[in-house]
């Protein structure tokens, strides 16, 4: 009965899109691995387990081989529950590198409460990671082509409520990007006209909310003397794997 559970468990765990793997701790090796790994990496199961230690050494970056295991000697001091993540690279059997996003959490501990194993997932991120480089790329393109139209060019992390703006922001409104309060949404939102604030805030809400690509709106905003001007605010929202809406992308254009 117990081997046909476990038969049962692992066709289960061979259908998930992600990685299942658990970590052997002690030799540094995967005591198991789902099909999934045979897509992302080109190996199958089996010739990850029995490549043992070596199959690390044999994929990953060198510049991501210490950081990863500097991450499981976390395990020694943390709780059970305590889930750890990590993005490093690895080699496809093919040639190419792929990002990847492990989550890992403690499996098995020996009678002295000592991680022997951990259990995690591991999700391919390189789209992700390829379009933030490529963000990263054309940053400087980005500042150069709006400069000459006084626009603010801004990334804004969604989730934990931070932007960054470009020095065009002084010129816009009279603010240095170093000012205290100017790198996240709401302040931002309190400098509103108080007859445009609340629509605009439902639009950028909205479009979240039902997963749109961009937005585009126009509303008044007050610079640091005082003074209200009209602007045209446009953005491009991104995903995470999970289809989430996560980032926006976009440029404040004075069309005063």
């Amino acid at each position: 009965a117990h081997e046909d559970d476990w038969q049962l468990t692992r066709q289960i765990i061979d259908i998930i899109p992600n990685i299942v793997y658990i970590r052997d701790l002690r030799e540094q090796k995967n005591a198991f691995i789902n099909q999934s790994v045979s897509e992302a990496l080109g190996y199958s199961p089996e010739e990850v387990v029995k490549l043992g230690s070596d199959f690390a050494k044999t994929v990953m970056h060198p510049e991501d081989f210490a950081r990863l295991f500097a991450r499981e000697a976390e395990f020694a001091v943390i709780e059970d529950e305590k889930i750890v993540e990590v993005e490093y690279r690895m080699r496809h059997r093919s040639g190419g590198w792929r990002w990847f996003l492990s989550r890992d959490w403690i499996f098995k501990r020996d009678e002295d409460g000592t991680p022997l194993q951990i259990i995690g997932t591991a999700i391919d991120i390189t789209e992700r990671k390829n379009l933030e480089q490529k963000l990263r790329e054309n940053e400087l393109l980005f500042q150069l082509a709006f400069a000459a139209v006084q626009s603010v060019i801004y990334d804004w992390n969604i989730v934990e409520d931070k932007i960054t703006r470009s020095n065009e922001l002084e010129n816009l409104l009279g603010f240095a990007n170093d000012e205290a309060g100017v790198a996240n949404n709401k302040w931002w939102l309190s400098r509103l006209h108080p007859e445009d604030a609340e629509r605009a805030a439902r639009i950028v809400s909205k479009a979240i909310e039902t997963g749109a690509e961009r937005f585009e709106d126009e509303y008044r905003i007050r610079h640091k003397n005082g003074h209200y001007l009209w602007v045209r605010d446009s953005g491009i929202f991104l995903k995470d794997e999970g289809g989430k809406t996560v980032r926006c992308v976009g440029s404040v254009r004075n069309i005063d």
